[in-house]
Parts: structure tokens; C-alpha cells; sequence
């Protein structure tokens, strides 16, 4: 006979036995953990360690995770992306994305990142004629980081990815027309 102290955590117990989870148990476990998971991500301060804690506990006792909460994943996504997007240079919102985009990489999820990855897409060309100095290193650490876990590859040459303004204007001209001057003597002209 085995006597334990404490109470019993019947969840642990069924699955030392190897047994299944009787129907509502498992029920009223994944209705309480998908409605836990909910809760934390439409806080106003979304806390992504304890939803982190919370899909490790459903995938430790074999709990399923309702479907819906992927919808709030992406609502928050979206949320955070759209004020990252709005000041992409601050370095706080850009922390803020990359905890909530590895937690969708991870299963049960198999979250469509698209929308994500065209709004960093699009970030990453508007800045990219930034010059380095604007940049800090430890922004462009998170960058890349936000790139990887998006499965958008960040080249080490950026931010000087592509032409500046001022180049892209120069290459309009110089294709719709032959210049007279090339850049290189338009520049020691306007020097």
C-alpha cells in the first residue's frame, strides 16, 4: 500500500499509471488552462512566462488547448506589431514582440506568422537606409533575433541593405534617361 502526504495531484497520478485521463478531468482541465492561457495574453501587460508555464503543463499531462486561443495569440501579435511598426526604432517594443512570436513557434500552434512577417518585411526596408550609427547594437541584436524567429533572414550587411533615397532616385533617373554627369561628379559637383 502506498500512503503519500499532501494532497494528490490526480493529473500526475494518471499519468504515473499510464492511465487516460477520465473524460472530465481532461475536460475541465483544458477549459481551465486554455481559459488561464486567455487571460494572461489580453492583460494589458500580457504575462509570457505563465502562458509559457501553462502550454509546458497541457503538453506535460497531454491536455489539449483549444483552437480559439491561437486567435488571441495572432490579436495580440498584431497588437504589438502595429505599435512596434509605429516607432520601430524603440527597443522596448521590439522586446516585447520576440517572447510572444517564439511561444507561437512552439506547438500546439502552427500559427500563420504572415501578416507578421510583411509588417517586419516592410519595417525592415523603411530603416534600412539608416545609417549604422542610428542603431544601437543591442537593437539590431533583437532585430535579427525578431527575423530569425519570424523565418525572415537578416543580413549582417544591414541596415545597409538597400539604396538610400536619394539613390533610388538617382537610379529612376539614370534608367529613364543617360545622364550627362555620372553620380560620382554630381556629387564633387554638389560638394
Amino acid at each position: 500500500m502506498i500512503v503519500r502526504a499532501g494532497p494528490a495531484n490526480p493529473l500526475q497520478s494518471a499519468r504515473e499509471l499510464a492511465i487516460p485521463l477520465p473524460p472530465i478531468l481532461r475536460v475541465s482541465s483544458e477549459l481551465v488552462l486554455s481559459n488561464e492561457i486567455r487571460r494572461c495574453l489580453t492583460a494589458e501587460d500580457a504575462d509570457l512566462n505563465c502562458v509559457q508555464v501553462l502550454l509546458e503543463t497541457a503538453k506535460q499531462y497531454g491536455i489539449s488547448i483549444d483552437s480559439s486561443i491561437e486567435t488571441v495569440f495572432r490579436a495580440r501579435l498584431e497588437l504589438l506589431m502595429k505599435g512596434w511598426a509605429s516607432s520601430p526604432l524603440e527597443l522596448e517594443a521590439l522586446m516585447r514582440l520576440q517572447p510572444l512570436v517564439s511561444l507561437l513557434r512552439i506547438p500546439p500552434f502552427e500559427a500563420d506568422l504572415w501578416e507578421a512577417q510583411n509588417a517586419f518585411y516592410e519595417v525592415m526596408i523603411a530603416i534600412s537606409s539608416l545609417k549604422p550609427s542610428h542603431l544601437s547594437g543591442q537593437w539590431l541584436q533583437h532585430f535579427r533575433s525578431l527575423g530569425d524567429h519570424l523565418g525572415i533572414a537578416v543580413s549582417q550587411a544591414f541596415p545597409a541593405l538597400a539604396p538610400s533615397l536619394e539613390e533610388r532616385a538617382w537610379n529612376k533617373v539614370a534608367s529613364q534617361s543617360k545622364p550627362v554627369l555620372s553620380k560620382f561628379q554630381v556629387e564633387q559637383i554638389s560638394q
